[in-house]
């Protein structure tokens, strides 16, 4: 998953699994936010690793699930962005074998 950051004060990406519920895995990772996740030399852009096998960097392990869901929160987004939110660009996702 590729991203910048969101216009809101804070934001997160948590991933859960089939049935809504967090998806257990050994480093206990279940999302990033605007504070923990590493950016990219730019500073405003990222990438989240979701995989079942460990990554360097933002990874987000998703193990053997049937089905991930993602969801993203704004807390506090900007004017711009609760009178519109067609104006914010989402992360988008790349499947890569």
């Amino acid at each position: 998953m590729s991203g910048k950051k969101l216009d809101a004060k804070y934001w997160s990406i948590t991933a859960y699994d089939e049935n809504g519920f967090l998806i257990k895995n050994p480093i206990n990772k279940y999302s990033y936010n605007l504070e923990d996740v590493k950016y990219e030399a730019d500073s405003i852009s990222y990438k989240i690793n979701l995989s079942g096998v460990e990554k360097k960097e933002n990874w987000l392990p998703i193990n053997d699930v049937k089905k991930a869901t993602l969801i993203i929160r704004l807390y506090l987004p900007s004017e711009k962005v609760r009178d519109n939110l067609t104006v914010e660009t989402l992360p988008t996702i790349q499947k890569v074998k």
